[in-house]
């Protein structure tokens, strides 16, 4: 067996990678961020009013302050799991609109470059969003309740295009939602918007293809496989 430290990191196995990482010191979470850094370098600089410093349930910093903190707080929402979101809100450290609005703006420095998203719903996230505040206010328990969503765009939605992926569907808005996007609705989600797919999910990018092709954020020359194709992109780096 090759000596992993004499292999380039191409030739390397995911269990000679995991390895390396581990020896490095380097967490996942660490490793996941240095390539959202690689990929939209941001400072990140520390601000003086801290999340947990608000005495105000769910009162946002002045826009100066967000810019201050930049990738931090973004970072810090983007690597939360559900459980985290839902304590945090719970526990009035953090709201669903800033989350949905760290997010967007995440999403917005990524996108061009990793075209995960076919459409982002921003408006109608800061929608949900604000209708979560205002169940979590009346105490309501739902355990996704505000949390963050995209769907694959073979779902439908309605008011909202869904392309399945193909020119012949691009400028399709359907009249009502897919079963899956009604109950995640009824349960409270926030929706960003409908991610790429290969065409009708069929699971191989054609060239030619109607829509530009999702790109995987560890080697932009790939693509994230399929069908589902964009929804790879978004869990790297984070949103």
């Amino acid at each position: 067996m090759a000596d992993p430290n004499e292999l380039t990191p191409n030739e390397l196995t995911m269990d000679e990678l995991r390895e390396r990482i581990r020896v490095a010191g380097i967490t996942v979470a660490e490793h996941r961020l240095a390539m959202v850094r690689r990929l939209s370098p941001m400072p990140s600089l520390p601000c003086a009013r801290s999340i947990r410093a608000r005495s105000a349930p769910w009162s946002l910093p002045s826009s100066s302050c967000r810019k201050r903190r930049g990738t931090a707080v973004s970072d810090e929402i983007a690597y939360a799991t559900i459980r985290e979101l839902g304590t945090r809100y719970r526990k009035r450290e953090i709201s669903p609109v800033e989350v949905t609005r760290a997010l967007l703006e995440r999403i917005e420095k990524l996108d061009p470059i990793l075209h995960a998203f076919v459409t982002l719903t921003a408006d109608r996230a800061l929608e949900d969003a604000r209708a979560a505040e205002v169940a979590l206010r009346r105490g309501d328990e739902s355990p996704l309740l505000g949390i963050p969503i995209a769907h694959r765009d073979i779902y439908l939605t309605r008011g909202i295009r869904t392309t399945g992926g193909s020119a012949l569907f691009a400028d399709w808005v359907p009249d009502e939602d897919s079963t899956v996007v009604r109950r995640w609705q009824e349960a409270g989600t926030v929706m960003l918007g409908k991610l790429i797919t290969h065409e009708f999910a069929f699971g191989i990018q054609f060239p030619g293809h109607k829509f530009p092709a999702a790109r995987n954020p560890w080697n932009l020359d790939h693509i994230p496989g399929g069908s589902s194709s964009g929804t790879g992109p978004p869990s790297p780096p984070g949103w």
